[in-house]
């Protein structure tokens, strides 16, 4: 894993960072899905993997920025 999310000095940041991660790993599948030809089977895995970071990343993304509201309510 990247340390640098780690390091990330705020939530802001951390957010900016898991919200980037996940455009790109949708991005990437999406030009996989856009081939002109079928996928093979070690394709299909990896775009499942790809959708399934993605996911991740957006809601580790939203409990930070729920996190963040609730403190800032607080």
């Amino acid at each position: 894993m990247d340390t640098t999310l780690l390091a990330a000095a705020t939530d802001d940041e951390r957010i900016k960072q898991l919200s980037g991660i996940a455009n790109l790993h949708i991005s990437i599948a999406r030009d996989l899905l856009a081939s002109e030809r079928p996928l093979d089977r070690e394709e299909m895995e990896s775009l499942l993997n790809l959708l399934i970071t993605a996911n991740e990343a957006k809601r580790l993304a939203q409990t930070l920025r729920n996190g963040a509201d609730v403190r800032q309510s607080a």
